[in-house]
């Protein structure tokens, strides 16, 4: 398999390629009258300095003078803030992967803290898995602000929990307390697909023929974004095997068993080693398929690529996992 290419794509976007990762510090900081900036609420001192280790965008590979909090020509009037808020937002919470392993560590290093606070500062549109895991955290009784481009906010004390770590490298820790906090018993020994049929990008141009070889081995055809959370974790705990292509469902390994296996189907020109990193602090084995390099299509980023895959490179690594 071509790890090396793993490797390089891991290195492109800030992975760490130690064999042995060891989890960063993790802390809750108070700030009398911070600001907080735009849709991923940035935190700027009291004394105008932007806050980087706080403040996290993406592309990672942005140089910090290029942040946006720095570079935009003009904020809307600040909105004076009174009381004790705290923030959840970085970078991608607004989607299911940043939030559930971003935004949700975060919020539990919150809750340990015992911090009572007036309000929090939310992305700027909840879906229904922000609505649950925030309920099921007791944040539902708090009044929401929602970040945004128009977020400019001046807060009598801002409680900032840090990055739960590295990122796009899930911590061992926030997934433990992942674990432990949202997870589920297992019911039987599952095997999945997870199709991305309903999606607008990123979807298996030949999932029919890779669905009808998966339904030979026993695999169900389940949809994770039709489900509540609580349903994504009990399906993972339950799954021995889960094939799928590249895409926010596969946040839910964190909540598979050790032992069990994962097959993800890349685009050869979006190589994400985010899941090879989580399944490695959750002791999931990992393999994955390259699509063929000709499924191109220049109108769309390399993030949005569709992807086709071969049946007999599919079948392989399958046979390498479960026989």
């Amino acid at each position: 398999m071509p790890w090396e290419r793993y490797r390089q794509a891991a290195a492109r976007v800030g992975l760490s390629t130690a064999e042995e990762a060891t989890d960063p510090e993790v802390f809750v900081c108070t700030l009398e009258r911070a600001r907080l900036l735009g849709p991923r609420a940035a935190v700027v001192a009291a004394d105008g300095r932007l806050v980087l280790d706080l403040s996290r965008e993406f592309p990672l590979s942005r140089p910090p003078e290029a942040h946006s909090a720095l570079t935009r020509a003009r904020f809307p009037s600040v909105v004076e803030l009174p009381g004790r808020w705290a923030t959840c937002v970085s970078a991608g919470t607004t989607t299911y992967f940043h939030w559930l392993l971003d935004a949700l560590p975060r919020l539990g290093l919150l809750t340990a803290s015992r911090t009572e606070l007036d309000g929090l500062v939310v992305p700027a549109a909840l879906e229904g898995f922000h609505r649950e895991t925030l309920d099921r955290l007791g944040f539902d009784g708090l009044t929401f602000r929602h970040a945004g481009g128009e977020l400019h906010v001046r807060i009598g004390e801002l409680v900032v929990p840090s990055l739960p770590g590295a990122p796009l490298e899930p911590a061992a820790w926030a997934c433990a307390w992942l674990r432990e906090t949202f997870g589920s018993e297992p019911e039987g020994n599952r095997r999945v697909y997870l199709t991305r049929s309903a999606s607008l990008r990123r979807k298996l141009q030949n999932e029919a023929e890779i669905v009808d070889l998966l339904a030979g081995a026993g695999f169900d055809v389940v949809d994770p974004a039709a489900f509540t959370v609580a349903e994504q974790a009990r399906l993972f705990a339950s799954a021995e095997v889960v094939v799928a292509p590249h895409g926010a469902g596969l946040a839910n390994l964190v909540f598979a068993r050790e032992g069990a296996a994962v097959i993800e189907l890349l685009s050869p020109h979006y190589v994400n080693p985010c899941y090879w990193a989580l399944s490695a602090a959750v002791g999931v084995r990992y393999r994955f398929v390259l699509g063929a390099p000709e499924v191109h299509d220049p109108r769309l980023t390399e993030t949005e690529q569709d992807l086709r895959v071969e049946l007999d490179d599919v079948a392989r690594r399958l046979d390498e996992l479960v026989g």
